[in-house]
C-alpha cells in the first residue's frame, strides 16, 4: 500500500462508517475506493444513513443524532450504484497507518490481555491494517479470482482517509477442515483481530466545495448535496449490510463470511471462516468486511 498517512483528521467534516458484506477495492494510481455490495445473503440489510452529529461524543453508529435521510434497498434504492465525495475536488483517498505498528503486529493473539496491542487499544485500532486482507500474507497471500455478475451494486468513494473504526478478537480457521486436511491447506486455528467496522474520514471542505452522495432513488439519479456544518458537528454516513441485531449466533452453523465465496472462486479446501471470541465484539455472526488489496478495481 502506497498511499497511506499517519495522521487521522482531528474534525472530519464527515465519517462514512462501513459495517457488513461489503469487498473493499483500491485503485492506487486514481487514489479511489469501491466496495462491492454483496445483497443475495438472507436476513442482511442494505442501506444508507445520514445523519448530523455533535463531535467529541461516542455514539453508535446508525443510531442518534438528527437524521437526515435513511435509504433502504427494499424502498428508496432498490438498484444502482452510489458515490460519495467533494465536488472541485481531485480524488484523495488514503489509508491511515499507525507509524509503530509493524506487519508483526497484526499477528498478535487477541487472547493476550497483556500485550501493548491490548493495553493501547484506542491508540492502535484506528490502523486501516487490522481489515481482512483476503490476499494478504495473514490470510491467503494469493490473488483472488472474482466471479463477475455477482456484485450487482458498487459504493465509490473519491476522498477521505479509510481507517478501522472498530475492532473484535477473531478465531480464523478453514471452513471445511476436512476438504482443507485432503487438500493439504488445513490452517488450524489462529487468533486474530480484525476490522468489524471501517470508518472513512472525511476532511473538511472548502468554501468552494460540496460534499455530495449520488444515488438512484427509483432508477432516477439524485444528489444529495451535505452543506457545510458549523464547528462542533459532523455528518455520519452508515453504510450497512448486516444482519440484524437480535440475530442469535448457532455453533453449528458457519459464519457469514461464507457469502463471500459466492463471489471468489476458492476450492472448499482453501476456505476460511471465522468466530467471535467469547466476550469480544458482537456476537451477530462475522459480518466482517473483505478487503482485496492486490485488485485494484472489482470487475
Amino acid at each position: 500500500m502506497q498511499n497511506i498517512t499517519h495522521t487521522l483528521p482531528a474534525n472530519p467534516a464527515a465519517k462514512v462508517i462501513v459495517e457488513g458484506l461489503f469487498i473493499l477495492c483500491i485503485n492506487e494510481q486514481t487514489k479511489t475506493a469501491e466496495l462491492g455490495v454483496y445483497e443475495y445473503a438472507n436476513e442482511h440489510e442494505f442501506f444508507i444513513r445520514v445523519s448530523k452529529k455533535p463531535a467529541g461524543i461516542v455514539t453508535t453508529p446508525g443510531e442518534g443524532g438528527e437524521e437526515i435521510i435513511r435509504l433502504s434497498a427494499e424502498f428508496e434504492i432498490p438498484s444502482g450504484d452510489v458515490s460519495i465525495g467533494i465536488t472541485n475536488s481531485e480524488p484523495d483517498v488514503t489509508c491511515y497507518h499507525h507509524p509503530e505498528l509493524t506487519a508483526k503486529s497484526f499477528w498478535d493473539d487477541p487472547r493476550d490481555l497483556n500485550s501493548d496491542i491490548f493495553k493501547r487499544a484506542a491508540e492502535f485500532t484506528p490502523d486501516f491494517r487490522w481489515i481482512i486482507d483476503l490476499e494478504g500474507e495473514r490470510f491467503r497471500s494469493q490473488k483472488m479470482k472474482i466471479i463477475p455478475g455477482i456484485l450487482q451494486r458498487k459504493i465509490r468513494i473519491s476522498n477521505g482517509i479509510l481507517c478501522t473504526e472498530k475492532r473484535s478478537g477473531r478465531e480464523v480457521k478453514s471452513a471445511f477442515p476436512l476438504a482443507a486436511d485432503m487438500g493439504g491447506h488445513n490452517i488450524g486455528y489462529r487468533y486474530l483481530y480484525i476490522a468489524s467496522k471501517m470508518a472513512i474520514n472525511i476532511p473538511a471542505v472548502a468554501d468552494n466545495q460540496e460534499l455530495i452522495l449520488n444515488y438512484s432513488e427509483e432508477g432516477e439519479p439524485t444528489s444529495l448535496s451535505l452543506p457545510r456544518l458549523a464547528a462542533g458537528s459532523y455528518y455520519e454516513i452508515l453504510l450497512s449490510n448486516n444482519c440484524p441485531a437480535t440475530s442469535i449466533k448457532q455453533s453449528f452453523k458457519q459464519s457469514d463470511f461464507q457469502c463471500y465465496y459466492n463471489v471468489f472462486d476458492v476450492p472448499p479446501s482453501m476456505r476460511l471462516d471465522f468466530a467471535t471470541l467469547s466476550g469480544m465484539g458482537t456476537e451477530r455472526y462475522p459480518c466482517d468486511l473483505a478487503f482485496l488489496g492486490s485488485t485494484p478495481e472489482l470487475p
